[in-house]
């Protein structure tokens, strides 16, 4: 029997999230200012940070599954801000988050957010909407709005495209879906299109953009339950410094591309049913408002 969206959940894969992420995105405390690092420049990564440091505006922020703030200095060089605010699941997270924040807790995505309301200028998140279950986004959704001012900005990266999560058999250690979802914790991709219809009901405003001008998936984590095989095992083959240049490359080709795109024919960037080169890149910008 086909289950339904709600059904996709950590159980249903036989996740536990607390264990699951409990230090899987701890980075080290007091990360550097990502932009002002030269090796950076063409890293895939610097283009999602001068994406987060555009947009962030006002002087209380929100970042919702913060992580250890991998982001937190750099937005603090970048961006006018007097003081930042964190949430995330993991307790490790939070006590590194610590070093670049003002105030971090410890916080169930699915529960109330402990601030109160019309509370924030901007909240903004990197790489979290794929990781909360569709049961629960609106829910988070309200809550963000609620803590967010009026006319207060959302400045959100989401993972996005089309997980087949109908198929999966969580049971069956040789699914692909079920490996993807146990690797990454994946549990709530939706498409662009689901993600507009969402978050309008929500906020004003609302824009999407592709990311990347092509589907990508860093080859540092090399997990990506498309690619061919073959293609894996020379990727495993390789040391972190060849992996690094890879990067560096993709992230030099994604920007030239992406530039060129801006100049000649802007409306590419946004996902449209009738672009299927650009209908499902992997990863969008979303900006939205607070009427």
């Amino acid at each position: 029997m086909k289950i339904s969206k709600e059904e996709i959940t950590y159980k249903f894969f036989g996740i536990d999230p607390v264990e699951f992420y409990s230090g899987k995105f701890a980075g080290w405390p007091g990360a550097p200012d990502y932009l002002s690092i030269p090796k950076n420049r063409y890293d895939i990564e610097y283009d999602r940070a001068r994406f987060l440091v555009s947009n962030i505006v006002g002087n209380c922020v929100l970042d919702i599954g913060c992580g250890s703030a991998p982001y937190g200095n750099t937005i603090r060089g970048n961006v006018p801000v007097k003081e930042i605010y964190g949430v995330d699941l993991d307790s490790v997270c939070v006590e590194h988050a610590r070093a670049s924040y003002d105030f971090v807790s410890i916080f169930d995505l699915n529960s109330k957010l402990p601030f109160a309301d019309n509370f924030f200028d901007c909240v903004f998140s990197m790489d979290v909407f794929g990781h909360i279950e569709f049961r629960h986004k609106d829910h988070l959704l309200g809550e963000i709005n609620r803590v967010t001012k009026r006319g207060g900005r959302q400045v959100h990266g989401i993972e996005c495209g089309v997980i087949d999560y109908y198929s999966a058999s969580p049971l069956n250690p040789g699914c692909p879906i079920t490996n993807y979802v146990l690797q990454e914790g994946h549990v709530g991709i939706e498409d662009a299109f689901d993600l507009r219809s969402r978050w309008m009901r929500f906020f004003d405003d609302v824009v999407i953009e592709n990311a990347f001008v092509w589907p990508l998936k860093p080859f540092a984590s090399i997990k990506n339950i498309s690619m061919p095989s073959e293609l894996r095992g020379i990727l495993a083959s390789y040391d972190q410094a060849q992996i690094d240049a890879i990067q560096v490359v993709l992230g030099f080709l994604q920007g030239e591309c992406r530039e060129q795109i801006k100049k000649t024919d802007p409306e590419l960037l946004f996902p449209d049913e009738d672009r299927p080169l650009t209908k499902h890149s992997g990863f969008v910008y979303l900006t939205a408002t607070k009427a």
